[in-house]
């Protein structure tokens, strides 16, 4: 690492939450009264060996992010493999930086590969 300030990711944990909404949402032509949250922790390390850890959750809403005539169970399990495959890729990744730089480098270096792979 270059300055002390930098930071690399050491560990990624990911949850699948169900969630239930309180009233049906409508998107588009499909109806959505349950989605799943993908919520995920990861671990960082600083030039001197400092570790902080941050969350981050977004709800894996099919209907609204893939639009298609395939089913609902595909769509739905692709977005979950694709999170997991992300996961596996943050806590593989040993580039050091400023959190935008380390950010910026998996998607010029590793998103590219996982969206063809």
């Amino acid at each position: 690492m270059g300055r002390t300030t930098d930071i690399r990711p050491t560990s990624v944990s990911l949850h699948f939450l169900p969630v239930e909404t309180r009233v049906p949402l409508k998107f588009g032509t499909g109806t959505v009264t349950a989605v799943t949250c993908a919520r995920v922790r990861i671990k960082v390390v600083d030039g001197d060996g400092q570790i902080a850890e941050g969350w981050g959750e977004i709800p894996l809403n099919v209907q609204w992010a893939w639009p298609s005539a395939l089913s609902y169970q595909e769509r739905h399990e692709a977005m979950k493999r694709f999170c997991v495959m992300l996961a596996e890729a943050w806590a593989d990744f040993q580039v050091a930086g400023h959190p935008m730089e380390v950010s910026h480098a998996f998607q010029r270096k590793v998103l590219p590969t996982l969206l063809v792979g």
